[in-house]
């Protein structure tokens, strides 16, 4: 089923609004009446014959124009696609779109609008268009009212042609929007015959705009090009329209490990609405002057950004901060420099982060009046306002993650991160802090990235160039589980007990899913001797009301942890668990005196024993975790390997040999291949009643060349084959 969320998506912008809207037979007029021969195409070259559907045409278009106190914008999509085969005709049976939608920002804002419409073309040339008055109201996934339109008679060969037109309204009563930023490849599902992207753009609109990887560049629209949008820009005499225009383009390849930004052809453009004409919004969103197409961002211009954002400096002894630090001891200590900068970071994440939760769920108001207007540019200027009290050598960076094709493609103010580097005698990093992180650390997304340097000393900023940050071992990024496997007397379930750690970058998944918010508040809490709002007894505590909440939420907290716990294990042991039982905590790694997340847990499994005859075949190498499994495709890939960053496991697994039986089909569990990529190493050996296999691997790298993909593919290769054994439990 094709959602109109799907579209949305893929444009990935915010809309905002329109002040004359145009109805149904305008539209289909508009848009269905540009008869060229690019819009009215019915066949595919062969190269495509045996793909499920081919895009014959589509177009993008995206309206900003300057109605002096509305902003009107609208956007559309239309496609023209040809299906070839039955999971095609599945696909494209029925459509969802909310035809009106909540409108949440700007002043005095009107309900969203979708136009929808869609005809079936046979391929004798005969054409239907589909009666929407018979479409269905159904509820979507966040309790939204959606239309379900069923299209009808659908059958391979047919063309279905169809748009989606999207008006948002709202008024600006400061004269300034910056609409969020659009980046999108330009293929889609299926292979694409014709393509326009179009973008109209009216007086007081600045935009930057940027083609990558083979995308093809904007260029200024001719008025032959646009005359069939006459009425949408009718009275707009100052709009300029630009698009880009590209055909044959093969459909996206579903690629694992792999940073598309820097692969696939890509377009990224943003538009700022400056009608009181603010160099300073101009400067801060990184766009051009009003009709100027701004295609590139400088190192200086993110340094005027870092200034903007950390200068000037305040003095910090008489904030919250400073007078903790001043009750800790480490406010001005000489020799305590690395002990201050590591309070301070805690201080920060639990005033601004922890804190901010701890008033939302468990806090008097039920429903949450606090929200923290802290960000990573508040969290910069707090640590370096403490380092340049505290004269500690430090620098700036600015990095754009690798997933986001690094400092090359920085186009948007939101590609930044930034942090500091601390210049002791190994660099100590300070990346601004999510739930769970400690000092010292940053995202592995960023691991040898590309930054931009900004030296700070004497109250200004200096460029220093450039550096890449390093990229961590895959020793420090390291799993390690010990599973104990039991069988049951009557031979039909086992027990598994298993305790799981995990470290550096490899723990902050499992932080995120398991840990409670209770767990963790509490534990900053404790720390900082400070009390909950659920510790208090007085008066507004003892409210029925407020305590009926409290032990819901914390109950619904119980359920919602273990159950991550069972469907974490059954999806990464590939099994079917018939009774849970436990799952316990036993470190947060929150924080440095303790840095590793780790848990035990226990539970009950059938689907791991299966009888053949007197014999019993166990699964048991499958209890190392679900390995990778390379198809043709994978193995035989075009483009270079990207990780976040290098990882290791190790995994211990026993099994008690139940009495009477002894056990055959080691022979090819002992493995060992290692290389510059990584390895996969393992082995299996009885020791009187208790057979222990043992593996252990490694990636020792964040980056893997095509040319030594095939080193890769030998030890993932070797670990997916471990899994894939079966040993056998001889009756005696």
């Amino acid at each position: 089923m094709r959602n109109i969320s799907f579209f949305i998506l893929f444009l990935g912008f915010s809309m905002a609004g329109i002040a004359k809207e145009l109805d149904l037979p305008t539209l289909k007029k508009i848009i269905w009446g540009n008869q060229t021969s690019a819009t009215q195409i019915m066949d595919i070259p062969e190269k495509w014959a045996n793909e499920s559907a081919v895009i014959l045409y589509r177009e993008i278009d995206y309206f900003y124009l300057n109605k002096k106190i509305n902003v009107d914008y609208q956007h559309s999509l239309r496609k023209r696609i040809k299906l070839l085969d039955k999971s095609a005709v599945e696909t494209f049976s029925e459509f969802s779109f909310a035809e009106t939608f909540k409108v949440e920002k700007g002043f005095r804002s009107k309900g969203g609008k979708v136009i929808a419409a869609f005809k079936l073309i046979k391929p004798d040339g005969t054409e239907k268009e589909i009666d929407l008055d018979n479409a269905i109201e159904i509820e979507g996934e966040d309790g939204e009212s959606l239309k379900k339109v069923a299209i009808p008679d659908l059958e391979p060969g047919d063309i279905l042609d169809y748009f989606y037109y999207v008006f948002e309204p709202f008024r600006t009563t400061t004269g300034v929007h910056y609409f969020e930023p659009v980046r999108s490849t330009i293929l889609d599902d299926y292979p694409i015959l014709k393509q326009k992207i179009s973008l109209h753009v009216d007086e007081d609109f600045m935009i930057n705009f940027n083609s990558y990887n083979g995308a093809p560049e904007l260029e200024t629209a001719t008025p032959s090009d646009i005359a069939h949008k006459s009425l949408i820009l009718d009275g707009h005499k100052d709009v300029i329209s630009y698009q880009i225009v590209d055909e044959n383009r093969d459909k996206i390849e579903e690629v694992s490990w792999l940073h598309g930004a820097k692969v696939f052809p890509i377009v990224k453009f943003s538009v700022l609405f400056n009608r009181m004409g603010y160099s300073s919004l101009r400067k801060a969103a990184f766009v051009g002057d009003e009709g100027e197409v701004k295609k590139k961002v400088s190192q200086d211009e993110v340094k005027s950004s870092v200034e903007d954002f950390l200068l000037p400096f305040y003095k910090l002894k008489k904030t919250a901060l400073g007078k903790h630090l001043k009750e800790k001891g480490l406010y001005l200590v000489p020799g305590k420099e690395k002990e201050m900068v590591e309070e301070a970071y805690y201080f920060e994440r639990y005033h601004n982060v922890t804190s901010t939760i701890e008033n939302e769920n468990y806090g008097i108001v039920p429903t949450s009046f606090f929200s923290s207007s802290y960000n990573e540019q508040s969290f910069i200027k707090r640590m370096a306002n403490l380092l340049d009290e505290h004269k500690i050598d430090y620098e700036v960076l600015v990095i754009v993650p690798r997933n986001l094709g690094g400092l090359d493609y920085l186009l948007f103010p939101s590609e930044m991160t930034s942090m500091i580097k601390i210049n002791w005698d190994e660099p100590y990093y300070l990346s601004t802090f999510h739930l769970h992180s400690v000092p010292g650390s940053f995202s592995g997304e960023l691991e040898g990235g590309q930054a931009y340097v900004f030296k700070v000393k004497d109250r200004s900023v200096n460029n220093k160039g450039t550096t890449v940050l390093p990229v961590s071992s895959h020793e420090k990024n390291h799993s390690h589980e010990v599973t104990h496997v039991s069988v049951n007397e009557d031979m039909n379930r086992v027990s598994i007990q298993r305790t799981v750690s995990h470290s550096g970058q490899n723990k902050s998944y499992s932080q995120y899913r398991f840990i409670k918010p209770y767990e963790f508040v509490k534990e900053d809490f404790d720390y900082f001797d400070d009390k909950m709002e659920t510790d208090y007894d007085d008066r507004r505590h003892t409210d029925p009301e407020y305590k009926e909440r409290i032990a819901a939420t914390l109950q619904k907290e119980d359920e919602t942890q273990l159950e991550n716990f069972k469907e974490t294990a059954e999806s990464e042991l590939k099994v079917s668990i018939q009774e849970y039982k436990s799952a316990k905590i036993l470190s947060y790694g929150r924080m440095l005196e303790n840095p590793d997340f780790t848990y035990q847990e226990e539970f009950e499994v059938e689907d791991l024993l299966k009888k053949a005859g007197p014999n019993y075949i166990v699964d048991l190498p499958k209890l190392i975790g679900s390995q990778v499994g390379l198809e043709e495709k994978d193995i035989n890939r075009k483009y270079d390997v990207y990780y976040d960053y290098p990882r290791s496991y190790y995994n211990e697994v026993s099994l008690e040999i139940p009495e009477g039986y002894s056990v055959s089909g080691l022979e090819k569990l002992n493995v060992n291949i290692d290389n510059e990529m990584g390895y996969f190493i393992s082995s299996a050996e009885v020791e009187g009643s208790t057979l222990t296999l043992k593996t252990q691997k490694g990636y020792k790298t964040n980056y893997i060349s095509v040319e030594d993909w095939p080193k890769a593919v030998s030890f993932l290769e070797a670990a997916f084959q471990f899994t894939q054994e079966r040993i056998l439990l001889k009756k005696e």
